[in-house]
């Protein structure tokens, strides 16, 4: 990126004092830019990219690509791509340094919550569940649309809160990892007893 600043910075005949002036950044970090000493926080993307015309390139194509693309043209972080997606942030670090595939069950979602972001037509688009919107996550997501509402999202937004896993909160109440899956995919409903346990544990934690 840096060498694609300094030649667009130099066909356009601008001074590093006068691009930094439109970014309102100091002039030593457009330098520490061009030198490949630093990059650009995500933030800046959106503007770099309309700067050097990354709009009439051609579209991306893979994962990796498109990730990277969105996130640089919407100025996220991974993190706050992340919570765009409903997913997890090591996810889509894994994603998008092509060191990891989705799962074909979340590719699909993926890519129309991509398509979106991209500006494309989606049809169909599934408004999805409040454990469909937090599946893969380890921690509370920020910004979703949809609260929890039945005692199975209850279940699992605690959970996350507390960072449990399935597997932790099914030995403190003495069942196992199935049953919290579905408790919280609201497949089966707790009994009595069960329900009064797990109230207690994520009440008290």
């Amino acid at each position: 990126m840096g060498d694609r600043i300094r030649r667009r910075r130099l066909d356009l005949g601008l001074t590093q004092q006068t691009v930094a002036a439109r970014w309102r950044v100091r002039p030593e970090t457009v330098t520490a830019w061009e030198l490949g000493h630093s990059r650009p926080s995500a933030r800046r993307h959106p503007a770099i990219s309309a700067f050097l015309g990354d709009d009439a390139q051609p579209p991306a194509e893979t994962l990796p690509e498109r990730l990277l693309a969105i996130r640089r043209r919407l100025g996220l972080t991974q993190a706050e791509l992340a919570t765009r997606l409903s997913q997890d942030e090591h996810q889509i670090c894994r994603w998008e340094r092509g060191r990891l595939r989705p799962h074909p069950w979340i590719a699909g979602r993926l890519d129309l919550e991509l398509r979106a972001l991209e500006g494309r037509p989606v049809e169909n688009r599934p408004a999805g569940s409040y454990f469909d919107l937090t599946r893969w996550r380890r921690k509370p997501p920020k910004g979703i649309a949809i609260r929890p509402e039945t005692f199975g999202d209850w279940l699992r937004a605690r959970r996350l809160q507390l960072g449990l896993s399935m597997d932790d909160l099914g030995r403190r109440v003495k069942t196992n990892r199935g049953m919290i899956y579905r408790l919280e995919r609201g497949k089966q409903t707790p009994s009595a007893q069960l329900r009064t346990e797990l109230e207690r544990v994520l009440t008290t934690a």
